[in-house]
């Protein structure tokens, strides 16, 4: 019976609509952290297709990625059609958390993390820069130290085109 049941539920799911999925593509970046060289990861979801799509960064906050926040706004931003790359600063540096000591990695080492970002998803074959934003490049969300980092991306965007940070951090030009 309960083998009865369960082909009926599966032969069931197979009759609902599947919700279009998502395609993740692992991005790295090669930075310098306490004079060491380290890996940082992101996830980059994109919509289904091969179309050019705007993308964004999540950035995470003091407390790291989470599946509820980060990977979530990623998934709806999908949804709408938009790129999203969930960017890690903090396991390729070893941390967990910055909750109760923000200097262990610093704004200026996430900023560098989000311009090298900026400058793999300019060149991304899926990604429309000049659809990302009144920019032309992609746009940066974040929540607590990722939100200021967001903010701070925005106003050197919006200062003018940014070049090179220092530790070869590169930034997108405007266009």
């Amino acid at each position: 019976m309960l083998r009865l049941i369960g082909l009926i539920l599966m032969a069931a799911a197979a009759c609902l609509p599947a919700e279009a999925q998502d395609t993740r593509e692992r991005i790295v970046i090669k930075q310098t952290f306490k004079g060491k060289a380290i890996t940082i990861t992101g996830e980059l979801y994109l919509p289904p297709g091969g179309a050019k799509v705007p993308a964004m960064i999540v950035h995470h906050g003091s407390g790291g990625i989470t599946d509820a926040r980060e990977r979530r706004y990623a998934r709806e931003l999908v949804k709408m059609g938009v790129a999203a790359l969930v960017l890690d600063s903090f396991t390729g540096r070893g941390v967990t958390s910055t909750v109760r000591d923000q200097s262990a990695v610093s704004t200026n080492d996430m900023l560098g993390d989000a311009f090298a970002a900026l400058k793999i998803l300019a060149g991304h074959a899926r990604i429309d820069g000049a659809a990302a934003s009144a920019h032309h490049q992609p746009v940066q969300r974040g929540k607590t130290h990722g939100c200021r980092n967001a903010a701070a991306v925005a106003q050197r965007a919006e200062a003018g085109a940014v070049s090179e940070m220092r530790h070869d951090r590169a930034a997108v030009r405007r266009a």
